[in-house]
């Protein structure tokens, strides 16, 4: 049955144009395409040609497109874009020269609407597309559609707003215009692609407005232009930099410290310590807090910023648990980050687990361990829970058996987590000898826990301990050692 039997049995029973959705441009051919104009109407014999576009047929796709450079449709302007990177030769240059006749027509100013598809033809790997990306640029900036380019550096879409300042970065008298846009844009990608223009000298701003983006509250901007820094450049704008050392972004600090060095910025520790001592504690700038904590390394640094680590806003206690961190190291302040593990913040949780980590386990395996069996903070034996299950180990066995003892419905529930964490780990590839104190623990243990009742989930968990520890005494892993 052809094309035009299919359209009229549809056409015969339904409304005129509510067959449209049932034409398959799979099965129409070249000829039948050729014929679309005089069968429909304008609107819906457009609708027909754009779907042919689609087609996976050359011909019926090239026949679309002749057929489309016939008719007013900018409608079908996306569909001609795509259409720029077939894999058919003849196909491309007949989207090329449909294309065309659209522009020629005056529909430039739509091809903003569709920036997403003309950017994506520049990833196009099986053609080169720069002269026809080229020639569509030069249409937009045409006078009679730049303004459509203009509308859309406010558009509530950031990529179409890059797209639109893209494009007038080309031509220097809008030079002035893109930095006065771009930065006052209220998305930081935005602001960092002028920050990374002006380093590339690709725009000139003033200082003025280069010292705004050095400032600026998004990280990514600020340290843009501080990386693009010359020796030269850096000891003009010193007392900035000095000023910068103190922002609350670590990766700005950690630039304008850099430069800091480089220029052998003397007294830079006395000055961020006078500038903590010189606000309330409620008032404190955090920026000062974090430098405090990567320029500072005595006593008296670590007293100042100890209170934070109970204080009431959680940003404080955050910047607060890494400066500590830094200032101190092997079991100094183990005990009040051990604590700082059950705050109610995740954040700060993460940080204390992190500083804990970050020192030897012989040290704090042991009071970790007791937190959690013995603390009354129910975050805190939760997260306890889930570091000994990331790193569990025969270590972590005397740990859970003493758990499963304490009778507690909370413990046993981290206990069993635990346990299901041990066999994951070791279930199939067998267990290494436990240390001669860790199994001398398990001994003192297992006679009051080997005949427990065990939960479904946990029970394979379980009956592998049982038998691993079983084995053990069987073998005397005590007396070999």
């Amino acid at each position: 049955m052809s094309f035009w039997d299919r359209f009229k049995r549809v056409s015969s029973t339904q409304p005129w144009g509510a067959g449209l959705s049932t034409v398959d441009p799979n099965r129409i051919t070249p000829h039948e395409v050729g014929l679309v104009r005089k069968r429909f109407d304008t609107s819906d014999a457009i609708d027909v040609l754009t779907q042919c576009c689609l087609s996976y047929c050359g011909y019926v796709r090239q026949a679309a497109l002749i057929e489309l450079q016939k008719l007013d449709s900018p409608e079908a302007m996306p569909y001609v874009l795509d259409r720029l990177s077939d894999w058919v030769p003849e196909v491309r240059d007949e989207a090329w020269r449909t294309l065309k006749s659209l522009l020629d027509r005056g529909y430039a100013d739509q091809l903003v609407k569709h920036h997403a598809i003309i950017s994506s033809l520049k990833s196009k790997q099986r053609v080169d597309l720069s002269p026809q990306i080229d020639a569509l640029n030069e249409h937009m900036l045409h006078p009679d559609a730049v303004q459509s380019i203009k509308d859309g550096v406010s558009d509530p879409w950031v990529t179409k707003r890059r797209f639109c300042l893209n494009l007038l970065i080309r031509d220097p008298d809008w030079h002035p215009f893109v930095v006065e846009t771009a930065i006052r844009d209220r998305d930081q990608s935005i602001r960092r692609w002028l920050a990374r223009q002006i380093v590339q000298g690709e725009l000139h701003a003033s200082d003025e407005i280069k010292r705004e983006l050095m400032f600026d509250r998004s990280a990514i901007v600020s340290t843009t232009m501080l990386r693009s820094l010359d020796i030269e450049a850096a000891r003009a704008i010193e007392k900035d930099i000095i000023h910068l050392t103190t922002h609350p972004s670590a990766p700005v600090r950690a630039s304008a410290q850099f430069w800091a060095g480089k220029l052998e910025v003397a007294n830079l520790l006395e000055h961020v310590r006078a500038c903590f001592d010189s606000q309330e504690v409620d008032e404190l700038d955090l920026g000062v807090v974090g430098a405090l904590g990567e320029l500072g390394g005595t006593l008296e640094d670590l007293a100042r910023v100890r209170p934070l680590m109970t204080h009431p806003r959680t940003a404080f206690r955050e910047y607060a648990i890494q400066a500590v961190a830094r200032l101190t190291k092997d079991g100094q302040e183990l005990d009040s980050l051990i604590m700082a593990m059950g705050d109610t913040s995740g954040r700060v949780r993460w940080l204390a687990t992190q500083a804990i980590l970050s020192r030897p386990r012989v040290l704090w395996f042991d009071r970790v361990s007791r937190e959690f069996l013995f603390g009354s903070n129910l975050r805190s034996n939760a997260h306890i829970a889930e570091l000994f299950s990331a790193r569990v180990d025969w270590d972590v066995v005397p740990v859970i058996l003493r758990a499963l003892l304490c009778e507690t419905s909370e413990l046993e529930r981290h206990a069993y987590v635990m346990l299901n964490a041990l066999y994951h780990k070791y279930g199939t590839i067998g267990w290494a000898r436990p240390s001669a104190k860790v199994w001398g623990e398990i001994v003192q243990l297992w006679n009051q826990v080997s005949h427990r009742a065990t939960p479904k989930e946990a029970w394979w968990a379980w009956e592998h301990v049982r038998g691993t520890v079983e084995l053990g005494l069987k073998e005397g892993w005590g007396e070999s050692g």
